[in-house]
């Protein structure tokens, strides 16, 4: 029996996003956020809040899984999105959220979660590697 892919242990791992409170998620105005201010006008506010919110943490967790697999010398798992444009796109969904004032904020956030991945795939290496 082969031993499975190591994976990142996402409850180990605490993005801006994963503390976001349900208030905090429903406080914002889809009127305000780029990628859905044409949509207000066909859905409800809170389905456009909940698919603001869903996206940011599926972009945390492909940071996430490519800092994780990069620091164990695997291929990209998400090559379809650059770390930048991640980065970029999260920009404006921590501004949403108040998570972070800007870019500078936000990458910073992000390298802090992403040494945390890296750590991670380390510690599963073992020593010497």
């Amino acid at each position: 029996m082969t031993n499975p892919e190591p994976r990142p242990n996402l409850l180990r791992i605490n993005p801006p996003g994963a503390g976001l409170s349900e208030e905090a998620r429903l406080a914002g105005n889809p009127d305000d956020h780029p990628s859905t201010k044409d949509w207000a006008q066909n859905f409800s506010r809170e389905l456009l809040l909940g698919s603001i919110y869903v996206s940011m943490r599926i972009k945390e967790a492909q940071l996430i899984d490519k800092a994780f697999q990069s620091a164990l010398g695997k291929p990209d798992p998400h090559p379809q999105n650059s770390r930048d444009e991640l980065i970029e796109s999260l920009v404006d969904d921590y501004k949403f959220f108040g998570l972070a004032s800007g870019r500078q904020h936000t990458a910073q956030l992000v390298r802090d979660f992403e040494a945390t991945a890296t750590a991670q795939a380390k510690a599963q290496l073992g020593p010497g590697r």
